[in-house]
Formats: C-alpha cells, structure tokens, sequence
C-alpha cells in the first residue's frame, strides 16, 4: 500500500483501532459469563420500565446506583469473581434497549431519565417558582401593612390594644397557617371560639417587633436601637419586659427573653420606666393633686394608711425601708362604673433617652411638722341614728338587714347545729359567700397604692399630712365626697387626736377616720377575752385536749388572729 501511495488518514486508523477493540471486548463478553450478563441486564431493564410506569414523580435514576444494583446481580448469578462492570458500557447498552431514555451529566454523576418525563418535570419546576413568588407576593403585601402601622406606648394598655397593635393581613395570615384557609375554622378564630385566638395575636406581635425594612448587610454591624425602634413595640413585648422585671427583678432574664426576640430591652425598660414616673409627676403637677391615673372620677373613694416596713434578711442587702403607705380604693357597681381619665402620660413629646426622673411635687413629699397640743382630750358627743341624713338611708337599712341576716344565721346554726344549708359561721365568710351568689357578681374595686413616703407613720405630723393628702385626692375624684380614712390602732388613735386638736380643718365633720376590720375583731375578741379570763375557759380547753395551754391563752388575748391574718397568702390589707 505504501508502494502505491496508499495510507490511512490519523484519525481514520484510530476509529478502526477503537472498533478493533470494541468487537475484542465484545468477544470477551461472549465468553462463560455472558448469559449471565443478559440475565442481569433483562432484569435491569425490567426494574427501570416498571418503576417508569408506577411511579407518580417524574423519576431520575443514577448510574452508579444502576451500576451496583447490576455488579451485585452478577455475583448473587455466580459469575466470576473480579469482573468489574464499566459503567459507560452497561449505560451505552442501556440506551440501546431502551430507547427513550436519555442520559445528563451533572458534575461527576450521570442521570438517567426517560424523556416522557421531562415536560412534567419543567412544569414541576415551574410549579415550584410560582409556589416562591406567591409566597414573596403574600409577603410583600403583609409587610406593607405592617409598616404603615405606627405604635406608641401612652402608659397604660387600653382594652383591645393587641388587636389594633397588628393589621388584619398578618393576623389572618398566622391564623391561616395555624388552622388552614377554612371559612368555617377562619370564622371560629374571628369570634374568638378558638383556643389559638390568643397564641395567632402573640405571634402576630412578635413578628411586627422583630420586622425591619432593610436587612443589614454582612458587613455592617447591627444596632440594636435601629432593629427594635419605639414604634415597633408591640403590647405584648412591654408587658413581658415589665412582668419578668416586676417578678423577679433580674436584668439578665430580661435580656436573655430580648435575645429571643420575645420582648424590650432591659435599658429600654428602664427608659420606658422613667418615662411613665416622668409623665405621672407631670400630670400631678398639672392637677395640683397627687392621684394615681388609674382611679376614675365620679366613684365613691376609700382611703387606708398604714406603716411599710421592708426589712430584708438576706446576706446582700444593703438597705432597708420603714415609712408610710397611704392606698386609695374605689368601688364601682354594674350601675355605674366611673369616668375613665384617660391620661396620655407618654408621648412623642415627652419621650427621652434619659433614666432620671424627676422629683415629687413639694406639695406632697414635703409633710409638714405638728404637734399636740395637748395630752388630754375630751372626745366630743357623737351623733346618733337619727342625725343621718335621709338620702343615705336606704343604703344604712340595707347594711343593717345583712348584718342581722348573718347573725340569724349563726343562731340557728348554735341551736340546731351546722347542717349543709349554713356552712358558713364567721362574718367574713358569710359574706363572701352571699356575693358569690349573685349574678353578676359584682366589679372589682379599684386599688392604687400613692407615693410612699419615708417618714415614720407613728408621729402626728405625717398622720395630718396623709389626712391632707387623702383629702385632695377624694376631692379631685369624687367632688363632694367626705372623705374616709382607715387605720390601725395605734395610727387610728393619732387620727383621732389630730382630729380633736383641729376641728376645724380635720374635724370628724370633714374626714371619717376607721378602725380597720382586722383591729376591730382583735378589740371584740379582747373584750371577750377579759370577761372569760379567770373563768377556768383556758383549763377546760387545755383538759379537753383541744387546746394546748399556750394556744388557750392567746385565745383570750386574740393573739391568733394575727397569726391566722399574717399566714394567708390572699389577705388584704386592713
């Protein structure tokens, strides 16, 4: 051939040598095993038809996967052991059998799949781009509602403060994701007959206070103050924040739930704390009264004072308090239940970055000095029955019938026993029980608790000065009102001789002074004590064992009713 000028181009020598090779191979797969090979491999194509046709997702099969399944056929067939499988060739002849399936790279893998499947598999992957953009669309229309919503925090939570804290996109949507797009379950959240009425509004004020318009970038360093800004808290937020401050007062539990994202900040609870002190002191300097906002006008007012003595034991206290508590009640019926004030003690304009507060109006922090005159009194001639007036009347005829009711009670429960009709004997008991017993039970009172003061309660002085305190206060509330002060009995005895000493400003015309219940049994039960000591009350007591002698004896000194006062964690102060 070379004589004539006759040569093989390259690359035509090289495809008859692959050939070659090809056929050689294919002779050497004729060999023993080769049978075996045909069984292995109808039996793959078999698996890969039949997981074609019952298979509802569009199916994709890896070469290698295929390759073991095929190398472990062969050895459970018996073939010889050291026959390596090339998975280009068990791919070239698998296309070749199966016609419609088709063979793609991605990376170092080969992927299999038929091409039947391929249009459902791009509408899947359309399905799942649009399944995104309704997702980014839902988003987008939330977070521009939410944005729109502008919070600011006035002092107090008023009724439904929750609901309009979120816009009712996001509501509605944490509700649907919680129970469905139902109408029927949609309809149940809307009137509140779910249970995750109320876990669907606190997510929806997490998610308002830890929203923000612009993500910071990597390499930017997060500020805490741009992250959580005022008009972004949420009620909910605030009172955790102030709950977890008023239980336990540890700033460590009130950042650690701030980390979280689940409330404000400890610094930012002492700001909001000197904002409400600011604004009250404010607002009492603008009524020329100290009153606590949340009192109402136009309800009947009590008052109590009383001594606070704080006095901790443990090893890392540094001080201690002993001064004076003056508490305001109000009592609101089903017919009336006051005018609310509606004191807007926070604003844009009185907000500050500051935690200093401003001080008590002098007017109230500053208690004057008295002193009796004199030591000897002479308690003036007390009105009776029939110097009351005839408008109050009925309420003191009303007064009188419970009262006689409750002791008709307690005679027939000494004379013919305690039965399940009368279970209950004692006053307070009975009355309790009489209130429970109505529908609707009545509104709960009002209870405020004034600016304590560091003056000692036993001195003449602060007790005129709390006298005058109550005074304006029930004046600016209830105007026309006298005013009713209760006391213990050492305090109760300092009212009454400032009441003797000036008549005219502090008569018992102008303010009512009251011994508190809890002084008022102790002084019965005194009394009852003195007519049965020596009466051999405490031996019979102490020979019937019901009674040891000690326990006998504070009987007749009423002893244990502090002791029974001072033990119950639900007692109220007297």
């Amino acid at each position: 051939m070379i004589a004539i000028g006759a040569r093989y181009h390259a690359k035509c020598l090289v495809s008859l040598y692959n050939k070659v090779s090809r056929v050689n191979k294919c002779e050497q797969t004729e060999g023993p095993d080769a049978h075996l090979h045909g069984i292995a491999l109808a039996e793959l194509v078999a698996y890969i038809e039949d997981f074609l046709k019952e298979a509802d997702a569009s199916p994709v099969f890896k070469l290698s996967h295929l390759v073991a399944l095929y190398q472990e056929r062969l050895e459970q067939l018996g073939a010889s052991s050291g026959t390596k499988v090339h998975s280009s060739r068990l791919k070239n002849r698998l296309l070749a059998v199966i016609p419609h399936l088709t063979a793609h790279t991605e990376g170092r893998d080969v992927l299999l799949t038929s091409d039947h499947f391929l249009g459902a598999a791009l509408k899947k992957a359309c399905d799942c781009d649009n399944d995104a953009m309704y997702l980014a669309k839902a988003a987008s229309v939330v977070r521009r509602e939410m944005f729109t919503n502008q919070l600011l925090f006035t002092g107090s939570f008023q009724r439904g403060s929750q609901q309009n804290s979120v816009p009712p996109s996001l509501l509605a949507l944490v509700r649907m994701i919680q129970e469905g797009p139902n109408i029927e379950q949609q309809s149940k959240l809307a009137s509140g007959n779910s249970s995750r009425t109320p876990s669907a509004l606190s997510i929806s004020q997490l998610l308002m206070f830890n929203s923000v318009r612009r993500a910071p970038k990597p390499q930017e360093k997060t500020d805490v103050n741009l992250r959580h800004r005022r008009e972004r808290e949420t009620p909910l937020t605030l009172y955790i924040a102030l709950k977890l401050h008023g239980e336990t007062r540890k700033r460590n539990l009130v950042d650690t739930f701030y980390s979280l994202g689940m409330c404000v900040s400890y610094d930012r609870l002492l700001q909001l704390s000197s904002d409400l002190a600011n604004g009250v002191c404010k607002q009492f300097e603008a009524d020329n009264v100290v009153c606590p906002p949340k009192m109402r006008h136009g309800l009947f007012t009590t008052a109590a004072v009383d001594n606070i003595d704080h006095n901790p034991s443990s090893m890392t206290a540094q001080d201690s308090f002993h001064g004076t508590g003056i508490s305001l009640m109000q009592h609101p019926s089903h017919a009336y239940t006051g005018v609310d004030r509606s004191l807007l003690l926070i604003s844009k304009e009185t907000t500050s970055t500051t935690k200093a507060v401003v001080s008590l109006p002098t007017f109230y922090s500053s208690v004057p000095p008295a002193a009796l005159k004199t030591k000897e009194f002479i308690a003036p001639e007390v009105a009776g029955y029939e110097y009351v007036r005839s408008d109050h009347l009925q309420a003191v005829n009303k007064a009188t019938s419970d009262e006689k009711q409750w002791m008709e009670t307690v005679q027939r429960a000494l004379t013919k026993g305690v039965d399940g009709d009368t279970p209950w004997l004692s006053w307070a008991a009975y009355h309790a029980s009489r209130q429970q017993e109505l529908t609707p039970p009545p509104p709960p009172a009002i209870n405020a608790l004034m600016p304590l003061f560091p003056d000692s309660a036993h001195s003449v002085g602060m007790i005129k000065h709390s006298m005058n305190v109550v005074s304006a206060a029930v004046r600016h509330l209830n105007p026309g009102q006298v005013p009713i002060l209760t006391a213990d009995q050492p305090l109760f005895v300092l009212a009454k001789q400032v009441q003797w000493s000036w008549p005219t400003t502090h008569g018992e015309d102008s303010i009512v002074m009251m011994l508190g219940g809890l002084h008022i049994e102790m002084a019965i039960l005194k009394l009852i004590g003195e007519w049965l000591e020596d009466s051999g009350w405490t031996n019979a007591l102490t020979d019937a064992n019901i009674a040891s002698s000690g326990t006998s004896d504070s009987f007749i000194r009423a002893h244990h009713v502090t002791s029974s006062y001072c033990s119950k964690s639900t007692c109220t102060p007297q």
